[in-house]
C-alpha cells in the first residue's frame, strides 16, 4: 500500500468520527498566498500532487484533485497509484468541484476545511455555488492535524531591513500614501494579511517562505492604531527599534485571531480575496466592513525609479550567470568545445560524463550564487529536456531525472531572489540536432515574444491585448499554450506578483513601472517544450496630441538560442529586434566574464 493511499484510509477513519461526508484541502496559507511554506502544504501531503495550483476533494469513497493547464501532465504523473483522480480546470466534460458536489452529494451534507485557507471571498462563491445542496460547512478545525503526525512547524525567521536607498522610498512615506488611500475608499481602517504588501509597506523582508522574500505577519492601519504582529522569534533589536520608528506596535503573531476580537472602529476595509474567512468572520462581528481590492497592490506594482535601476543591475549580474552557465553547458555537451578552467564543476561534472535535468538545476544554481547579494532561487527551477519540457511546472527530482542526450530541446526556466532585485527566465536549448517541426515552433514561440517586446500602446491599455499581440502569432497556425503570456514580478519580493497579468481575460491596465514577464510557449505532449521569457518594464514611449504612448524595455539580459531559429520565417524587423538585443546583451556582459565565456558570448550573440 502507497503511503497517500495509508493516509487517505486515515483521514476517512477520522471523517466517519467527526461525521464529515467530504474534506477540501486547499493549497493557500492563512495569507491566501501562492507559495507556502512547509507547514501549509496539506494539499501535496495527502494527494502527493506538488503543483502550486490545485485543490483536494477526499469524500468517503472517492478523492480527486483540480488543476490547471499548467500541471495536467505534471499532476498525471503524480496521481498514479493513489487513490486521487486528476480533473482538469476549464476543461470540456470535467465537472468543476462546486458541479461535483452538487452532483454527488446530499442536501445538508457535512463539508470540512481549514477555513483559514480559503478566503472570504472563494468561500461566498463556494457556498453561493452549493447553494442547492445547502451544506453544513465544518470550518473550524484542520482534519488533517490529526493525521499529519510529522507535520512540519511553522517557520519564523529573522526578518532584515531594506535601506531606503534601494527601495527608493521610506515606510514612512508609503504608510502615508496608503493611510491617505483608507480615507478615499470611505474607511477608518485597512486590515492586511497579505504577505509581499506587509513585506513593501515596511521595507523588510524575511526568508519564511522558500525563495520568496516574505514573512509570516499581519497588518492593521488607520490614523489612531497602526499594528503589526510577528514572532518574537523574527525579531532582532535592530528590527524592533526600526518598527517602532514607523509608528507601528508590534503584536504577537499567534495571538492574531484574539486581538481581532478586540479591534472595534467604524469602517475597515480589507481584501476580501485576501483575507480568510474565519477572520473575516471575527472582525465582521464588531466592525462595519468595507470590501475592495488591495490598495497596496497597485502601489507595490508601480516601481519606481530607483528600484527600475536596481533591477537593471540585478539583470545584468543575473545575465553574467547565465552566460556562465550556458557557456558551460555548450562546453560540456560539444566534444570539440574547450573545457572551461573550473575545478570544482570539472571535479564533479567531468566533461563528456552525462548529467541530467538535476544536474543542471544544481549547475545553474551554483553559477547565480558565485553573484554579488544573491539570497536563493526565486522558485523551483524548471529543467525539462525532451518531453519533460511540455510539463509547465516541471520540477526535475535526481530519483527520476531524465539525462540530457542529443537531438532534442531543453527548457529552462529559472530565476533568484537577490537582496535589491527578482529574476525570472526562460531559455530553451537546442540539444544535437533537432527536426523541421521542432525549428518551426521555435521560431513561431520566438515570433510572439519579439511581438511582446515591440509592442507601442496608447495609455490606458489593458493587458489582455498584449497577451492577444503574442498569442495571434500562434493562432495563425493554429497552435496556442495553456498559460498567460507574461505575469507580474515584485522587487526583491514575489517572482509573481498582482496586478499585472497577460492573460486573454485580463483587465489589467498597464501603468509605467510594471515588471512583468514575456514568455509565450508551446507544447508538445511526451515530445518536448519550447517557453522563451524575459523580464520587460513598461517605459515612456512618446507623447502625442493623441495621448501617452508606452512602450517596454527588455531587462533580461542572456542570448536566445539562435540555432533552432528558421531564419526565413522572420521577417526584417524581427531580425532587427534580434539583433539590436544580441548587440545589448554583448556589450553589457561582455566585460564582465572570462575569455573563454566572452568567446562563447560572441558566437552567441553573433548577428543574423
Amino acid at each position: 500500500m502507497c503511503e497517500i493511499t495509508n493516509r487517505v484510509i486515515k483521514l476517512r477513519k477520522y471523517m466517519a468520527k467527526k461525521d464529515v461526508d467530504a474534506v477540501i484541502i486547499f493549497s493557500e496559507d492563512a495569507h491566501q498566498s501562492e507559495y507556502v511554506s512547509e507547514y501549509w502544504k496539506g494539499r501535496e501531503y495527502i494527494s502527493g500532487f506538488s503543483g502550486s495550483a490545485g485543490v483536494a476533494l477526499v469524500t468517503r469513497d472517492k478523492a480527486f484533485v483540480w488543476t490547471d493547464g499548467r500541471y495536467f501532465l505534471q499532476a498525471s504523473n503524480q496521481l498514479e497509484e493513489t487513490p486521487f483522480e486528476m480533473m482538469k480546470l476549464a476543461t470540456d466534460g470535467c465537472p468543476t468541484l462546486e458541479e461535483w458536489l452538487n452532483e454527488n452529494l446530499c442536501v445538508g451534507a457535512k463539508i470540512s476545511f481549514d477555513g483559514r485557507t480559503i478566503s472570504k471571498s472563494n468561500f461566498d462563491n463556494l457556498k453561493n455555488k452549493l447553494k442547492d445542496i445547502n451544506p453544513i460547512f465544518m470550518i473550524g478545525e484542520d482534519l488533517l492535524d490529526v493525521i499529519w503526525r510529522e507535520r512540519p512547524n511553522p517557520i519564523f525567521n529573522k526578518l532584515r531591513i531594506l535601506p531606503d536607498d534601494i527601495t527608493g522610498e521610506s515606510a514612512n512615506s508609503k504608510i502615508d500614501r496608503v493611510i491617505k488611500d483608507i480615507e478615499k475608499v470611505g474607511a477608518t481602517g485597512y486590515f492586511i494579511s497579505s504577505l509581499d504588501d506587509i513585506a513593501w509597506l515596511l521595507n523588510l523582508r524575511g526568508s519564511d517562505v522558500d525563495m520568496n522574500q516574505v514573512f509570516m505577519s499581519y497588518a492593521y492601519i488607520s490614523n489612531v492604531f497602526k499594528y503589526i504582529w510577528l514572532s518574537e522569534q523574527a525579531l532582532s533589536e535592530e528590527v524592533v527599534e526600526y518598527i517602532k520608528r514607523t509608528g507601528f506596535e508590534i503584536k504577537c503573531y499567534e495571538n492574531i485571531n484574539y486581538d481581532l476580537e478586540n479591534i472595534c472602529e467604524h469602517k475597515i476595509y480589507l481584501d476580501n480575496s485576501k483575507v480568510n474567512v474565519l477572520q473575516y468572520n471575527i472582525l465582521n462581528q464588531k466592525n462595519d466592513i468595507v470590501v475592495g481590492s488591495s490598495i497596496i497592490a497597485p502601489l507595490k506594482a508601480k516601481k519606481n525609479a530607483t528600484e527600475v535601476d536596481r533591477m537593471r543591475d540585478v539583470h545584468i549580474r543575473d545575465g553574467v550567470a547565465m552566460v556562465r552557465f550556458l557557456s558551460w553547458l555548450y562546453n560540456h555537451m560539444n566534444e570539440q568545445a574547450k573545457s572551461l578552467d573550473d575545478e570544482f564543476l570539472e571535479s564533479k561534472y567531468p566533461r563528456y560524463e552525462k548529467i541530467d535535468e538535476a544536474d543542471i538545476a544544481d549547475i545553474l544554481w551554483y553559477f547565480r550564487s558565485q553573484g554579488d547579494k544573491i539570497l536563493s532561487p526565486s522558485f523551483d527551477t524548471i529543467a525539462g529536456y525532451g518531453a519533460n519540457g511540455a510539463i509547465v511546472h516541471y520540477k526535475p527530482e535526481k530519483e527520476i531525472a531524465m539525462p540530457i542526450e542529443k537531438d532534442n530541446l531543453l527548457l529552462i526556466d529559472s530565476g533568484a531572489q537577490y537582496e535589491d532585485g527578482t529574476t525570472d527566465i526562460t531559455r530553451t536549448i537546442a540539444i544535437g540536432e533537432l527536426t523541421r517541426e521542432q525549428k518551426e515552433n521555435y521560431t513561431l514561440v520566438l515570433k510572439a515574444h519579439i511581438a511582446f517586446s515591440i509592442a507601442k500602446f496608447l495609455y490606458p491599455t489593458f493587458s489582455s491585448k498584449i497577451d492577444m499581440l503574442a498569442r495571434n502569432v500562434m493562432w495563425q497556425e493554429g497552435k496556442d499554450y495553456k498559460h498567460g503570456t507574461g505575469h507580474g514580478v515584485g522587487f526583491a519580493l514575489n517572482v509573481h506578483e498582482d496586478p499585472p497579468t497577460t492573460r486573454e481575460s485580463s483587465n489589467t491596465v498597464l501603468e509605467k513601472g510594471y515588471i512583468m514577464s514575456n514568455e509565450p510557449g508551446y507544447y508538445v505532449e511526451n515530445n518536448y517544450g519550447i517557453r522563451i521569457e524575459n523580464l520587460v518594464c513598461v517605459v515612456d514611449y512618446k507623447s502625442t496630441n493623441d495621448g501617452v504612448f508606452y512602450q517596454f524595455e527588455n531587462l533580461t539580459m542572456c542570448p536566445i538560442d539562435k540555432r533552432p531559429i528558421v531564419i526565413e520565417m522572420l521577417d526584417k524587423e524581427e531580425i532587427q529586434w534580434l539583433n539590436d538585443y544580441h548587440k545589448q546583451v554583448y556589450t553589457k556582459l561582455s566585460p564582465l566574464i572570462s575569455n573563454v565565456e566572452r568567446e562563447w558570448l560572441k558566437k552567441a550573440t553573433k548577428a543574423i
